[in-house]
């Protein structure tokens, strides 16, 4: 018997070059008499869209506890590890769930003060791109309370739980406040709170107005506006700064209507009151 040697067919397959636009057209193709159908595409580039800031718990100026979290969220889920924070506030440490970044005080505490600096940086979002620095600035304080037009005085005082007038949050702080080296803070939210006996911060006690119903805006004056109205109380002030130290007022629209043959201040200073600034509010 005769073997018959079997040769393999070997076709060569010229390459042709498309001189179209290749943007999503094949660039390169064999000849399709090969049989084969190898193909290459020069794909358009991924677009980079950076995230946008959409809320944040801590707004800017917005007076702040030593141990808060600061929550910050933008509208793309966030790569992890890639924010960064610096700032006279203290060293953060981050913690990621989606597109929240949420910064807590390396030390346990933030630094105590007033116009205390945080910038968040860095923070690159799963489309690749870098969301724009957020500079904020905070005062905080040992101790911080809540105001709301529906909250109760017999609430404890908690952003979930505020009170519903300055004057009980005031008394609530006075206890932790009188003694140096320590701040408290009453933050209270847009509307109207007639004020029947004047409102006395002790020492270190400060007043922060113009934040939304849910404290997570602060607009004084603006859009959210916390007016501190005299009810009958003339001729006493609606607020009274009497012999204090490191007391604040900021954010508030005060007051006091006319009564006749009444003074009608609506704020007073007595005695020796001492490093306490009076700011940005309507009077």
């Amino acid at each position: 018997m005769r073997r018959v040697a079997t040769v393999p067919l070997v076709f060569l397959c010229t390459i042709f070059l498309f001189t179209a636009n290749c943007r999503n057209t094949p660039c390169l193709a064999l000849d399709p008499t090969c049989g084969a159908g190898l193909l290459l595409y020069i794909l358009p580039p991924a677009a980079v869209v950076a995230p946008n800031f959409v809320s944040t718990t801590a707004p800017d100026t917005a007076a702040i506890a030593l141990t808060d979290a600061l929550s910050f969220t933008f509208d793309q889920t966030l790569n992890e590890d890639s924010c960064a924070a610096d700032g006279s506030l203290g060293e953060a440490s981050f913690d990621y769930s989606g597109a929240t970044v949420t910064l807590s005080p390396a030390s346990g505490s933030w630094d105590r003060g007033d116009g205390l600096g945080l910038n968040l940086s860095g923070c690159v979002g799963e489309e690749l791109g870098t969301a724009d620095t957020l500079s904020y600035t905070y005062f905080a304080a040992d101790v911080v309370l809540y105001v709301n037009v529906d909250g109760s005085d017999s609430n404890a005082g908690t952003r979930e739980a505020p009170m519903a007038t300055a004057g009980a949050a005031i008394t609530a702080a006075a206890t932790t406040c009188s003694s140096g080296g320590t701040a408290c803070a009453v933050n209270i939210g847009a509307g109207t709170y007639n004020v029947t006996a004047s409102v006395t911060p002790g020492n270190r006690v400060s007043l922060f107005g113009g934040y939304s119903t849910d404290f997570n805006e602060r607009d004084p004056n603006a859009t959210h506006t916390s007016r501190l109205v005299g009810s009958g109380i003339a001729p006493n002030q609606v607020v009274a700064l009497s012999a204090v130290t490191e007391v604040i007022v900021d954010g508030l629209y005060i007051e006091q209507p006319s009564q006749a043959g009444a003074n009608c201040d609506a704020v007073g200073f007595f005695g020796t009151t001492s490093n306490s600034t009076i700011r940005n509010n309507i009077i």
